[in-house]
């Protein structure tokens, strides 16, 4: 019986290499920008203003707080959400004039808890402050959430296409001087590429 080792066919003995042990792996969670209740209280710059109003109260209070009861001017169904929110000014672009619409502080959150056939009964949730018979209601967005929209770690610089400019428009407590912080409106969004999480110079 004849006996073929490995060398003998030209192969070299298979040698186990070590195996490092796997690197720990950090979780890098998203950092929000802003406090939840600052980004919640966040207003919006809308060019129509929503049609749906608190037309008036059921105790026939004037400024209403948490657990106060309404009458909205639509019927909805039971369990409606929505977003109370105030007209402040209308906004005019700082170079332009152009007429970008109404900026809306959010005042707090309402939901339908009764329907009628013209009108709906809600309570006041999570005011912000006083509430007011005659404030307006946007629905409620259940995904737009303070973690949808946490930036991660790395950041962007955006640059505008050449030759474009962006401005600001308006401040959200309206105030003439600015700082860090501070919550400011652009002329800039998704129709100019703009993404979460986009520094501007």
């Amino acid at each position: 019986v004849e006996v073929v080792t490995p060398a003998d066919v030209g192969l070299e003995e298979a040698v186990a290499e070590p195996v490092e042990p796997p690197m720990p792996v950090e979780v890098v969670k998203p950092r929000p920008v802003i406090a939840q209740s600052i980004y919640r209280s966040t207003g919006y710059i809308r060019e129509v203003l929503p049609e749906i109003s608190i037309v008036s109260s059921l105790d026939s209070k004037i400024s209403l707080v948490d657990g106060d009861e309404v009458f909205i001017s639509v019927p909805a169904g039971v369990g409606t959400a929505y977003t109370i929110v105030r007209p402040m000014k209308e906004v005019f672009h700082p170079r332009t004039g152009e007429n970008m619409g109404w900026m809306l502080k959010v005042m707090g959150w309402a939901e339908v808890n009764c329907v009628g056939e013209r009108a709906s009964r809600a309570m006041i949730l999570n005011a912000i402050d006083a509430v007011m018979v005659g404030d307006l209601l946007m629905p409620f967005d259940p995904d737009d959430l303070l973690e949808n929209n946490a930036l991660g770690q790395r950041l962007t610089t955006f640059c505008p296409e050449k030759g474009k400019e962006g401005y600001l428009v308006a401040a959200d407590r309206n105030q003439a001087t600015i700082a860090g912080g501070d919550i400011v409106y652009l002329d800039q969004g998704l129709r100019d590429g703009v993404e979460q999480g986009d520094q501007f110079i």
